[in-house]
């Protein structure tokens, strides 16, 4: 799941209505230069690579003042600068905040939808995280996806061994100074 936004990762069980579920990883949005170690681009990426479908949430409403189709471009370049086999991955788009627009389509919305619907086979979803529109139709898009992918597991690099020690590299001691009175 990426957001052209800043926050922390947090990884979240969705339950589905026939007990079939999957676990979603809300990965904040990157930024260009991220393939290249920029910000913490490659901390990022490695959440990305074990990742099954990426859902791009962008926001639908304008409210943000950010361009959603250059946004989703810039992270698909980032994407296959850092690892072009990402680009294989299902994509899918949430185009959020609908709740904000007049009616269930503006401007926006079409034009993600000409863009990414039509020229690439990303199928668009208008969503509202407020009221919940459009959720449940994602979520089985997505559900859907997952089926669709090869189900072995996938080994990958462990990224941190407690039993290396804890500030093993690291440029600075610890002291710990006691004083009595």
């Amino acid at each position: 799941l990426m957001r052209s936004s800043a926050a922390s990762d947090v990884y979240k069980r969705q339950d589905m209505e026939d007990g079939n579920g999957f676990v979603i990883a809300d990965i904040p949005g990157l930024i260009e230069g991220a393939s290249d170690g920029v910000g913490l681009g490659h901390e990022f990426l490695r959440h990305i690579e074990r990742t099954k479908v990426i859902i791009h949430i962008v926001d639908a409403a304008g409210t943000e003042g950010r361009d959603p189709i250059a946004d989703i471009h810039a992270i698909n370049r980032e994407l296959d600068a850092y690892n072009p086999d990402l680009l294989k991955k299902p994509q899918v788009i949430a185009a959020n905040k609908i709740d904000a627009i007049y009616g269930n389509e503006n401007e926006i919305i079409s034009a993600l939808r000409a863009e990414f619907e039509e020229k690439e086979g990303i199928k668009v979803y208008p969503i509202s995280a407020v009221s919940g529109q459009g959720v449940r139709e994602l979520l089985f898009h997505v559900r859907e996806l997952l089926a669709k992918c090869p189900k072995e597991a996938v080994v990958y690099e462990q990224e941190f061994d407690p039993a290396l020690g804890f500030f093993k590299d690291e440029p600075y001691t610890i002291c710990l100074l006691y004083t009595s009175d």
